[in-house]
């Protein structure tokens, strides 16, 4: 299993916004969700937040994800949860919730989510359940966008990034891996971008994890 660390660049003031944890298994090419074990996400989820003191120092902004399959066990969740709150304490932390998160999961844990006093991130706006009905339906912190590699954002995408632009919502570019890709993205609004044009991402652990029951 990796770990890296990838950056979130403010084209604006040209400095680094956040680091992203990012995790996926050793033989794929890119970092992916992990496996469809129920287990394994809860797994990378908690490893990823154990180790993310240690992989961040400063004052930077940390996004880290949090997976359907963390949210909705009571046990895992409030493990989890924990160590948010423990995190908190010392960075500005960003809970990326991911498009595979069910409507139900989410309305159930919204509060509690909320009331760690973290900002939320609604990831990859447009796929699976990140939807504008979601965007209308919570009060999202920041909204993350992934460019396309040949159409750019589809119809549904700019709808959502109109949605934002009118709520006030920050907006993050994903996926930017040409130069080209990241001028039409700062000229719809998107000052926050991340992808290999800006930085790939950095190992910083290579471990073997062991999936509780």
């Amino acid at each position: 299993m990796l770990i890296a660390r990838q950056p979130v660049f403010d084209t604006e003031k040209q400095v680094i916004h956040a680091y992203e944890l990012l995790a996926r298994n050793s033989g794929l090419s890119r970092f992916s969700p992990p496996t469809s074990d129920y287990h394994s996400w809860f797994d990378i989820d908690k490893a990823v937040l154990d180790l993310a003191d240690q992989l961040l120092k400063g004052e930077l902004n940390l996004l880290v994800n949090v997976s359907e399959h963390t949210l909705a066990v009571e046990r895992r969740f409030h493990q989890w949860r924990t160590l948010i709150l423990k995190l908190a304490r010392k960075h500005n932390i960003l809970v990326e919730v991911t498009e595979l998160v069910t409507p139900s999961t989410l309305q159930k844990r919204w509060d509690s989510l909320r009331s760690m006093g973290v900002e939320l991130v609604m990831d990859d706006f447009g796929t699976k359940y990140s939807t504008l009905t979601r965007l209308h339906d919570f009060e999202w912190d920041i909204v993350k966008f992934e460019c396309g590699q040949t159409n750019g954002y589809t119809s549904c995408m700019l709808e959502g990034i109109d949605a934002c632009m009118r709520k006030g919502i920050p907006i993050i570019a994903e996926r930017i891996e040409t130069y080209n890709q990241a001028v039409s993205s700062q000229m719809l609004g998107f000052n926050l971008q991340q992808g290999y044009f800006w930085a790939k991402p950095e190992i910083v652990l290579h471990s073997q994890l062991h999936t509780r029951v």
